[in-house]
């Protein structure tokens, strides 16, 4: 988590998760995502944004690996996309 949603969490209370069951939680994000027409959008996919992210700001796959939690790193490639500007970016370094 970054600063910001530690402190969001700490205005909220320690309460703020444990008034929801999981199916719930899930329940209301999907709600949510469909009422901004995030069509395909599921709670799971901030695992895949979280870890493209990282990788995207230049934290290394083995790191991405524990922050997600795996032990295998090609299970970590399935989460972590890599984009173009990102690969255009790391070429670009090898530039004299």
């Amino acid at each position: 988590m970054n600063v910001r949603t530690r402190e969001i969490i700490a205005e909220a209370g320690e309460k703020l998760f444990s008034a929801f069951t999981g199916n719930q939680v899930t329940h209301i994000f999907s709600r949510v995502a469909r009422q901004a027409e995030l069509k395909g959008f599921k709670l799971h996919s901030l695992r895949h944004t979280f870890a493209s992210a990282l990788v995207a700001h230049g934290v290394d796959i083995y790191t991405v690996s524990k922050l997600l939690g795996h032990t295998d790193l090609k299970t970590t490639m399935v989460y972590a996309k890599v984009g173009v500007g990102s690969m255009r970016s790391a070429v670009d370094q090898l530039r004299i």
